[in-house]
This record gives C-alpha cells, sequence and structure tokens, in this order.
C-alpha cells in the first residue's frame, strides 16, 4: 500500500529519480520475492522515510540556489567588468581632453563621459560612456562623438546600445538623462526648428527605443508632430514632452566641462578598486585630474592624443602653409611642457600656434608668423621670434613669456637705422629704453634656435 502510494506521489511530482531508485533497489525485490508481505512492507517504510529526508534535503538545496540566484550582490563583479571597459576604451581613445575653442566654448575629447546608472531602478547599474574620435569625410577630419551602454548578464558585461549623443545647433552635444514613472532613459536626437527625440531604455527586459517623438515645420510654418509613430497635435506633444522630460539631467560636452569631469571622476571612483595596475595592463584608469600631478613633465597624454587624433585640424584652417611637425617645450621651466606646432620652419616665413595643457584642458595660446624661425630665452624664460623681415634698416625680435595660462608679450628689442645712418638699439616694453650695442646683441646671442620638430605624418 504504501508502495503504490509512494510511486503514484512519485509520478505526479515528476520526481522519476526517486521512482527510478525505488523501481531498481535490488534489496526491496529481494525482500519482496523471498519474504512476507509484511516484511516487505516494513522495509518499504523505511526506505520511504529514507527518501523523503533526501528529496526534503534536496528541495532545500534547490531553494537555497534560487533564493541565492535572486538576491546574489554582483556589484565586484559588474564594477570589475566595468573597470576593463573604461580602461580598454582609455587606451584606446586617450583620457578626457578638454580642448578650449574660445571664452565660452569647448571640446572634449578621448573618453569624455562615464556615469554609472541604474536605468530600471532594479538595483543593478549600467554603464555609459562617450568617446570622440575624429573621421574622414572626403578630404577632412570631423570630430564623432559616439555613446555606448553596458551591462552586466551572465557573469560578463554586454553592449546594450549605442550611437550618437543628442545634438544641438553648431554641432554641440549632450548626454540627456530623464527620469520618467520609475526608470531612467537616454534622449538621442536633434533639435532645431525641428525635434527628433528617441528615449532609450527597458522595455520587457530589452533595452532599446522605448519612444519616439518627432516635430518639424512644413511650408506656412504649420508645425507636424507625432508620437510612436502617430500624429498627434502641437498642443498633445508639448503636454507630453513636459512631462517626460520635467527631471532631464542635461550633460554638455562643450560648455558643461567641469560638471563632465567631476562625472568621469565619480565613477572613477567607484570603480578604482577595480582598476588593473598598469604593470598588468599597460593601461590607467585614473583621474583626469590626478594624471598631471602624478606624471608632471614626463607626461604628455594629452599632447600626445591632441597630435596622433589630428584635434588641432580645427584651429589651422586659416593657414596658409601645411602643418609639418611639433615640439614639446617647457617655456616657464614650471616641469610642465607646452606645444608648439609648426608649419615647415625651413622657409624664411612659418606659421606656428602654442598650445597649453591645464589639468585636462589644452589651449591654443597663441597663433602667429616668424622670420627665421623661433627660439628660446633661458634667461627670460621666454620664447622670442621677429614677425617682420629683418633688413639692413630694420630688426625686432619679441619676447613672450608664459604665466600658467597665456602668453604675454614681454618687450621687444630693436636695432634701426635712422637718416644718420648711426644704428640705435632699444627695448620696448612699453616704454622705450635706448641700449648699447653690447647690450643688444646679449640679448639676442643667448637665443637658442628651436629646430628639433617631431614630424606629422
Amino acid at each position: 500500500m504504501v508502495y503504490s502510494q509512494f510511486m503514484i506521489g512519485c509520478r505526479i511530482r515528476g520526481e522519476y529519480c526517486l521512482y527510478s531508485i525505488i523501481a531498481h533497489d535490488a534489496s526491496f525485490l529481494s525482500v519482496f520475492n523471498m519474504k512476507s508481505s509484511e516484511d516487505a512492507e516494513e522495509y518499504y517504510r523505511k526506505k520511504c522515510s529514507e527518501l523523503d529526508i533526501i528529496r526534503e534535503m534536496l528541495n532545500n538545496i534547490i531553494e537555497d540556489d534560487l533564493d541565492t540566484d535572486v538576491n546574489y550582490d554582483d556589484t565586484a563583479e559588474r564594477y570589475s567588468a566595468y573597470a576593463q571597459i573604461v580602461q580598454q576604451y582609455e587606451s584606446k581613445y586617450g583620457t578626457v581632453t578638454v580642448t578650449k575653442l574660445n571664452d565660452r566654448n569647448s571640446r572634449m575629447t578621448g573618453l569624455c563621459f562615464l556615469k554609472l546608472i541604474d536605468f530600471d531602478h532594479n538595483g543593478k547599474e549600467e554603464l555609459l560612456l562617450v568617446y570622440q574620435k575624429y573621421e574622414q569625410m572626403g578630404s577632412e577630419l570631423f570630430p564623432v562623438y559616439t555613446y555606448e551602454i553596458w551591462g552586466y548578464l551572465e557573469k560578463g558585461a554586454v553592449l546594450l546600445d549605442s550611437g550618437e549623443p543628442f545634438g544641438t545647433d553648431g554641432g554641440v552635444k549632450h548626454v540627456y538623462l530623464a527620469e520618467y514613472e520609475g526608470q531612467t532613459y537616454l534622449v538621442t536626437g536633434s533639435c532645431d526648428d525641428f525635434g527628433y527625440y528617441y528615449y532609450h531604455g527597458y522595455l520587457n527586459d530589452t533595452f532599446g527605443i522605448v519612444r519616439e517623438v518627432i516635430w518639424d515645420v512644413i511650408s506656412g510654418g504649420e508645425r507636424v508632430c507625432s508620437i510612436n509613430g502617430a500624429s498627434v497635435s502641437s498642443e498633445v506633444l508639448d503636454a507630453e514632452q513636459n512631462k517626460w522630460l520635467a527631471n532631464l539631467v542635461e550633460y554638455n560636452l562643450n560648455y558643461d566641462c567641469d560638471i563632465v569631469l567631476e562625472q568621469i571622476n565619480e565613477t572613477k571612483r567607484k570603480l578604482a578598486p577595480y582598476f588593473i595596475s598598469e604593470d598588468q595592463s599597460g593601461v590607467n584608469g585614473r583621474n583626469p585630474e590626478i594624471k598631471e600631478e602624478a606624471e608632471g613633465a614626463d607626461s604628455n597624454d594629452g599632447f600626445s592624443y591632441f597630435i596622433n587624433e589630428k584635434s588641432y585640424l580645427e584651429y589651422v584652417q586659416n593657414w596658409e602653409l601645411p602643418v609639418y611637425g611639433y615640439c614639446l617645450i617647457d617655456i616657464n621651466q614650471d616641469g610642465v611642457n607646452e606645444l608648439i606646432l609648426s608649419s615647415d620652419e625651413r622657409e624664411l616665413f612659418a606659421e606656428y600656434q602654442v598650445y597649453a595643457q591645464n589639468g585636462s584642458n589644452i589651449n591654443l595660446i597663441k597663433d602667429f608668423w616668424a622670420y627665421c624661425g623661433v627660439y628660446y630665452s633661458n634667461i627670460n624664460k621666454a620664447i622670442a621670434f621677429s614677425e617682420v623681415r629683418r633688413s639692413l634698416n630694420y630688426a625686432t625680435t619679441s619676447f613672450y613669456s608664459f604665466d600658467g595660462i597665456q602668453l604675454n608679450a614681454d618687450f621687444d628689442v630693436t636695432c634701426s637705422v635712422d637718416g644718420t645712418g648711426i644704428p640705435q638699439y632699444m627695448k620696448i616694453p612699453g616704454k622705450d629704453i635706448a641700449l648699447s650695442e653690447e647690450e643688444y646683441n646679449a640679448y639676442l646671442s643667448e637665443l637658442v634656435l628651436i629646430d628639433e620638430w617631431i614630424e606629422i605624418d
């Protein structure tokens, strides 16, 4: 009776492994064949009790495994995978560099955005990153920004989404993050007198575009609007956009560089314990503001990336001569190099630019022509050059020092011949000072020609 009930129970619960144990148990078959039914029944009661204990143990193990899978904190593995991605991308695209274009506008290059975001608010963060590189379009090189979103699934990092960040007039790039009804969305697209908004997030455990909002202006000034392909009025679209973008967080890669750098540093601080050391990987995961302090004059990573990625091309568009090469020189002898870019300096007249690196920023601080090269004055801690051709009647050499931020015109030394035919030597720091010939020659004799140019391919 017990045997029959247990066998039926085993079949109902699908416990065929236990059924197999009973049906092929040699001891049980022996008792059943050779002893009384009572003995067999007692034997089987004992076996069933033992199997119940085994089954309970198995059930407990299975439940523990299920609880572990659901509640297991994979933060360490997740962060370790993300840290490796950051290091790989910094090795490939360079650490973040900020190039100042003018008083208001800058450009971020390299791995220029990092943020850990829990898009579906399930306690598991994804990694959002943005990097910049140059792509050839015809004969020109143009900066291209790409975002990537990485998740962590089944013991490894998985690329969930990639594309171009949100763009506005003038090529300005933004990272837009919208919070709506318990979800976070990356907003891509562009807008001007039109609008294309694409919301990227989770829908049914799949990451992708979950919402599409488009409007455009046609002839007559009429605004044509749609949401997810369905036509809507302008009023409905605006109302919906106001709801979805009410908690928008913006990172502007051209104007909010300090905020973006702090966000990068915050992310790196979280990932710092999981970065592989340089001895192990040959790459680094350090914060951009630490890099200069740690490496000092021996580090020219920012300039190397600036040259290798041809970031300088946007500054030399008005040059009449092609770029020839560059050199690194510590103008003010503070232990940090500056970069001088040159057209072919073997020509009598050549074009030059001086760049300075301030933290993560690379700034153009001087653009000029020079006659017969650029020189360095060790005594005055300055570069010196002539902007006009020397002649028998006139020559001038200008001295520029660097204060850590900009080049300053310190003074000129000149030689001119008046109607009497007698040379006049002057130092002009705003107020003319007469010099003797010996004093004039002393300024020039200590100058060293800068001629160790590294040719750019």
